[in-house]
């Protein structure tokens, strides 16, 4: 899920084993890759709280009561 990982992650194709393959030999050899993308998912953890998708949810709601 590109849109959640964003560059914190490797994207793979996930019904493509060799792709896969590739994506965790390069997490287990590349310590300094690993640390990259472990660095990358604790700043991006700050996106997604429920604070957040709560607001977002009353958002919506608002609009949709406006538009009826």
């Amino acid at each position: 899920m590109p849109e959640v990982a964003g560059e914190a992650a490797l994207m793979i194709d996930p019904f493509d084993p060799e792709s896969i393959a590739i994506a965790m030999y390069k997490i287990h050899q590349y310590e300094t890759l690993r640390n990259e993308l472990s660095e990358r998912g604790y700043q991006r953890k700050d996106l997604f709280t429920w604070q957040k998708t709560a607001d977002l949810l009353w958002e919506s709601i608002e609009k949709t009561i406006k538009t009826g």
